[in-house]
């Protein structure tokens, strides 16, 4: 019983994940679309106002509003903190890397963070570091190497250090939620919300509430309900149910799929260098699930050992 739990925890932890990765996939070329157009501040104040109202229409459902007024003093600054870091440093920090980079090569830095996430995971959690681990982030490392190595476009050193920062503002953030128990969906709501917030603050400091074009906005709908509301929400599922590093893993998927997205969409050329990174990224992937099948079996092991010495006695 405990092997088919873990199991099914496990495969529920990988369809979040990929999921998630789908929603996300399209994101670059949405915001290098829009960067031309508006800055990275007024992107986000309109994708977090969809976000706010998905979240919004989610925290009634149920009740769940009654979460945010059960938070303490404590939590509710946490809960703020936690917010800022990963919805508005992270985003704003990320949208700008594409004033300087191209879409390919600010996705493929931000890619940095999975990376990031294990080793945060590691100084703050406690989450064992193994050598398993390790190669296979490793691996996953090098197919993101592999594709920036593979884009033919001239690299800014500032947009590399907004893209680098962002990546680490996201990967904080992840672990921060994980510590602080806000791996709920009505946390991760509340803090859309307090988001948003950040956001209108910034835009009445700025001068006034920002306006966007009509033709944008199925552009940030989709950013804010599915890539931000949706998004967001499975992912935190999916690091609830399941390892950070396996997680992690599944995670530089995205970066791939993003380049067929600009293939497709954009006519962008498909190199050898992109076909190489998904098979460094799936054999990441694979290396931590042998481990998880690994740790399943010996469960299973020690389930038939014990049911053997119950029939014995």
């Amino acid at each position: 019983m405990c092997a088919l739990r873990a199991n099914k925890k496990r495969f529920e932890s990988l369809a979040y994940v990929f999921l998630a990765v789908l929603v996300w996939s399209p994101i670059p070329l949405l915001l290098k679309r829009l960067i031309g157009g508006y800055s990275a501040l007024h992107i986000n104040f309109f994708v977090y106002l969809f976000a706010a109202i998905g979240a919004v229409a989610f925290l009634a459902v149920g009740g769940r509003w009654k979460r945010a007024f059960a938070l303490s003093a404590r939590e509710a600054t946490l809960l703020v903190f936690t917010s800022f870091v990963g919805m508005v440093a992270y985003e704003i920090l990320y949208a700008q890397s594409f004033a300087f980079l191209s879409a390919s090569t600010a996705n493929t830095i931000n890619y940095f963070w999975p990376i990031l996430m294990v080793l945060f995971a590691s100084l703050l959690l406690g989450e064992a570091f193994s050598p398993r681990k390790a190669v296979a982030l490793a691996l996953g490392f090098s197919g993101v190497a592999l594709i920036l190595g593979a884009d033919g476009y001239g690299i800014s050193i500032l947009g590399c250090a907004l893209a680098f920062a962002g990546a680490t503002s996201w990967a904080l953030f992840n672990v921060l939620q994980k510590k602080f128990g806000f791996s709920g969906h009505s946390e991760v709501m509340l803090m859309l919300v307090v988001a948003f917030g950040f956001y209108s603050l910034f835009a009445l400091i700025s001068g006034g509430m920002p306006a966007f074009e009509a033709q944008d906005l199925p552009a940030f709908l989709f950013l804010g309900l599915f890539s931000g509301t949706l998004g967001t929400t499975l992912y935190i599922q999916a690091l609830r149910l399941g390892d950070t590093a396996e997680i992690a893993c599944v995670s530089f998927a995205t970066p791939f799929m993003s380049l067929l997205l600009a293939n497709s969409a954009l006519g962008e050329p498909l190199r050898w260098e992109y076909f190489a990174a998904l098979a460094l990224f799936t054999s990441g992937m694979l290396l931590q699930l042998k481990k998880v099948s690994e740790n399943e079996h010996l469960v299973v092991r020690n389930e038939h050992l014990m049911e053997r010495n119950r029939a014995k006695r």
